[in-house]
């Protein structure tokens, strides 16, 4: 009888220890349940934040964008603009040398 009683006294312990470890192990998955359930809530008030931020910088670039566009025309010449502008600018200078060229040539004649 004593030996059964000490069976029995074995037998509810070891059931004690495995309900408390499955109990600790239920608990330990229930916390860490509630972990990620806060950590994805965290995350997603970041990433509105996130959100918000890159939506004031994308309005900010646009802004700057446009103004870049008002200005390129009064502040930059276009490459064909400053090619005919160098090209009118050679003409006229060429002109210039050539009268330059029939006066001395003019000039030359009347000493002879």
């Amino acid at each position: 009888m004593i030996a059964e009683f000490q069976t029995w006294q074995l037998v509810v312990a070891g059931a004690s220890v495995i309900l408390a470890i499955a109990g600790l192990n239920i608990g330990a998955v229930k916390w860490l349940l509630g972990l990620r359930d806060y950590y994805s809530l965290i995350n997603a008030n970041r990433l509105a934040e996130l959100e918000r931020k890159s939506g004031e910088r994308m309005a900010q670039i646009e802004h700057d964008i446009l103004r870049l566009r008002a200005d390129l025309p009064l502040e930059y010449v276009r490459r064909e603009n400053w090619i005919r502008f160098g090209n009118t600018l050679e003409a006229k200078i060429d002109a210039i040398r050539a009268e330059m060229r029939e006066q001395l040539a003019e000039l030359r004649r009347e000493r002879l």
